[in-house]
């Protein structure tokens, strides 16, 4: 990814990488989402956008670069009484001018029961604002492992475990056995083998 965008960056104005990538349904940053989206920074993007926890998650300024670690879950369906916190969703904005982004801005969204986005009434972007506030101070600190960290990790191997059950029980042993051996073909590979195909980046060319 970080080759593509190099590349992109002598081609285009403006380089927005899009990313599906975290833990869903956490508000910790893992450290790898951290180090891929800095490496990404450094190859020149000029704003990075994530999606996939399904809450809202911290903002980085990564050398004057917004990180938008997650942003929320927008038309997605979630047991909301668990996780009242998946109703919450940002809309990014962005200003251009003479090929540089010079302002981001974020607008706070919540879902209905229906799946309706709506915009936030004050009060609700006053929380919502404290919140991605409380979440971004973490990013002050150096790039180390902590506890954050640290439940990332137990929270995706939860993860991963329950939605290989369900698929047990949905599917049968044959197709899950072939799901998990298809999974560790694919990082035997490499990452970049694996999603070779895919083209996580969007830019903004010349005279567009």
């Amino acid at each position: 990814m970080a080759s593509s965008v190099q590349l992109l960056k002598h081609q285009s104005d403006i380089v927005i990488v899009s990313l599906h990538q975290g833990v869903e349904y956490t508000r910790c940053v893992e450290r790898q989402c951290r180090l891929r989206a800095h490496k990404l920074v450094d190859a020149g993007a000029d704003c990075i956008v994530c999606h996939h926890p399904h809450v809202i998650q911290g903002i980085e300024i990564y050398k004057n670069v917004p990180i938008f670690y997650s942003i929320g879950n927008f038309v997605i369906g979630a047991d909301f009484q668990r996780r009242p916190c998946a109703r919450e969703s940002l809309a990014v904005r962005v200003r251009l001018s003479n090929k540089k982004l010079i302002q981001a801005a974020v607008y706070p969204f919540l879902i209905s029961d229906l799946l309706q986005p709506r915009p936030a009434t004050r009060a609700e972007k006053t929380r919502i604002r404290i919140e991605t506030e409380q979440l971004s101070v973490a990013f002050q600190s150096r790039l180390t492992s902590h506890l954050g960290y640290l439940r990332c990790a137990g929270t995706k191997l939860l993860a991963r475990g329950i939605s290989i059950y369900q698929m047990l029980r949905n599917r049968g042993l044959h197709t899950t056995t072939a799901y998990c051996r298809q999974r560790i073909a694919a990082k035997t590979r490499g990452s970049n083998a694996a999603y070779s195909r895919f083209n996580p980046v969007s830019s903004t060319k010349r005279g567009e």
